[in-house]
């Protein structure tokens, strides 16, 4: 089992559908769906280039913690 295999495991204990993701301003109010899935495609390229960018305006935007914050950290 790989390490991209585990994260495909635990994205899959979220209901990541039912989570707003922080890039959800205004009337558009969008679900965390492709929180893992961008994750998944970053790492499927080069894990080493990753960095923390695939979670600023999504799980965190600047210092504050957004409501995908928490099953994001799971996938980390």
């Amino acid at each position: 089992m790989t390490a991209l295999d585990l994260v495909r495991i635990e994205a899959g204990l979220h209901d990541w559908a039912a989570i707003e993701c922080g890039c959800s301003w205004g009337p558009n109010r969008y679900s965390a769906e492709h929180i893992p899935l961008e994750l998944i495609r970053l790492l499927e390229g080069d894990p080493e280039e990753l960095g923390t960018d695939w979670v600023e305006n999504h799980a965190r935007i600047q210092s504050n913690l957004m409501d995908p914050a928490v099953a994001t950290a799971s996938l980390a």
